[in-house]
């Protein structure tokens, strides 16, 4: 199985359409967007400091990893940089075969290259131990409103 690793882009979003739905459905099971929907949602995300990166099977030409990766300009730091990973998500079947791994450390490395000082990743509480091998840890917690 050969992987691909690359960023997100616009252009993107009518090839890996259903492959992306897919591989999402884990964190939004009832998400509905058209190609066209996906698109301009992918250029409100790189628009605001955001990246979404995306492992994508060759051989089967589909998406079957994802996570967002935010920037913060922290404005208490003098302008310094804090890196968060959202919305990580992988194909079930796909799940062991390391793919997820290879893209966090992916994001690691493009963190300490972009001189981010620090890299908040929100994920579950059943996920946690899994994150503890890239060296994160459990800190504070996190509340949400959805409006």
């Amino acid at each position: 199985m050969a992987i691909i690793y690359k960023t997100f882009e616009p252009q993107d979003a009518s090839v890996y359409f259903e492959s992306y739905c897919s591989t999402i459905k884990s964190l939004v099971p009832a998400w509905k967007q058209t190609p066209e929907t996906l698109k301009s949602s992918l250029e409100k995300v790189i628009s605001q400091w955001s990246v979404v990166h995306i492992a994508i099977d060759k051989d089967a030409n589909e998406i079957v990893w994802t996570a967002t990766v935010l920037i913060e300009y922290k404005l208490h730091r003098w302008g310094t940089k804090a890196w968060h990973i959202e919305d990580v998500a992988t194909r079930n079947w796909r799940w062991g075969k390391w793919i997820g791994s290879q893209l966090i450390t992916n994001c690691i490395d493009t963190a300490k290259q972009a001189w981010c000082y620090k890299i908040i990743l929100d994920c579950t509480q059943e996920m946690s131990g899994y994150y503890e091998r890239f060296d994160f840890k459990v800190q504070w917690v996190e509340m949400k409103r959805y409006l």
